[in-house]
């Protein structure tokens, strides 16, 4: 075996242990958390009141829009999202879905500051609320809210602030981290994690366990290289006669 190539196996088994040792020793472990609940090409979510590190993504947007009603429930549907991407907050509605009918009103969807009462798990998020200007919500009625998660570890639920507590709403999960429920009434609305949520992916234990399979898959694939080389027999050259 010649030393070009015995320096590259103990290269590529070195590579290995380092990866190994960095991994169980902890030198890597202030590097951030992967999570997977974002796609890759998702803007930073955008915080009211940012947690530290955190204050450059931008300001979270608001949107509103000046809608017709009908003159009856049921009507025609339409939307409206925020302008992250993906939006961090969007609703579904009718314009049957509200009163006065046959008149102008404004409706939207903004950011607001938490209230006093804290939900029961981890808020993953802003608040949102939902209002209308110059009218109210048809009795009876429903429309879709949709809100963004952060991309923190756990499946959040959609939770509405009525009669002075955060209520759990029948949550639908829109891949990749969008979640979105019925409502029956205008006001605040918030994603929460439960208290306990799983270690994040790439966390200091998943990271253990991939460099210790990787260093393996390296270690191995060099000393299989080094076998090949070392009990390999010359090929004999063919006389000539």
């Amino acid at each position: 075996m010649s030393s070009l190539r015995r320096q590259g196996v103990w290269a590529l088994a070195a590579s290995g242990l380092v990866l190994t040792l960095g991994w169980t020793s902890g030198a890597w472990r202030d590097a951030p958390a992967v999570y997977d609940g974002l796609p890759f090409n998702a803007e930073p979510y955008r915080y009211l009141n940012p947690p530290s590190g955190l204050e450059g993504n931008g300001a979270p947007s608001s949107v509103h829009m000046a809608l017709r009603t009908a003159t009856h429930a049921g009507g025609t549907a339409f939307a409206l999202s925020t302008n992250e991407s993906p939006p961090q907050s969007s609703l579904i509605a009718s314009d049957g879905d509200f009163l006065p009918a046959g008149q102008t009103v404004m409706v939207g969807i903004r950011p607001v500051p938490a209230p006093p009462v804290t939900p029961a798990g981890r808020p993953d998020g802003n608040v949102y609320e939902v209002y209308v200007e110059g009218g109210s919500l048809r009795p009876g009625s429903t429309y879709t809210v949709a809100l963004r998660g952060t991309g923190a570890p756990g499946i959040p639920q959609l939770e509405h602030l009525a009669a002075g507590r955060w209520q759990p709403l029948p949550t639908t999960h829109v891949p990749p981290a969008v979640y979105s429920a019925p409502a029956g009434a205008l006001g605040d609305f918030l994603l929460v994690l439960p208290l306990h949520g799983p270690t994040p992916v790439g966390g200091p234990n998943a990271g253990v366990v991939a460099a210790l399979v990787v260093g393996g898959l390296l270690l191995a694939t060099g000393a299989f290289l080094w076998a090949i080389r070392r009990f390999r027999r010359p090929v004999e050259p063919l006389g000539v006669s």
